[in-house]
């Protein structure tokens, strides 16, 4: 099971379909914190992407973090969707839900456990 937030600037098209031709059965679990999701910054900022180091300085007015919490949605159903083509499990959770409980309800919903 593959824990991740899954903001990968190449997206996860390509490690998903290596996964699939080696006959890997791929369940992702999908970890977001609320931050995440919701924009909250306003004014002049210097943004880093923790994945490639890189930083970009921004003006961030309301359209701006408009754009961002629908460039997320659109990038977690991308994920949806990458997922459900190849037959592959997700799911979502925030990070501050325990990890127990996350496994709990992924493996109730399979039908594993009662």
């Amino acid at each position: 099971v593959p824990s991740s937030d899954f903001f990968y600037p190449g997206g996860f098209d390509t490690a998903f379909d290596l996964l699939r031709h080696q006959k890997h059965e791929v369940f992702c679990l999908q970890v977001q914190s609320a931050s995440d999701r919701v924009c909250n910054l306003r004014g002049d900022a210097e943004l880093a992407c923790v994945e490639t180091g890189r930083t970009r300085k921004v003006t961030i007015r309301p359209a701006e973090a408009a754009a961002y919490e629908a460039a997320v949605a659109d990038w977690n159903q991308s994920l949806t969707d990458a997922c459900r083509r190849r037959g592959m499990g997700l799911a979502t959770t925030l990070d501050d839900v325990p990890f127990d409980d996350v496994m709990q309800r992924v493996l109730r919903l399979g039908g594993l456990v009662a």
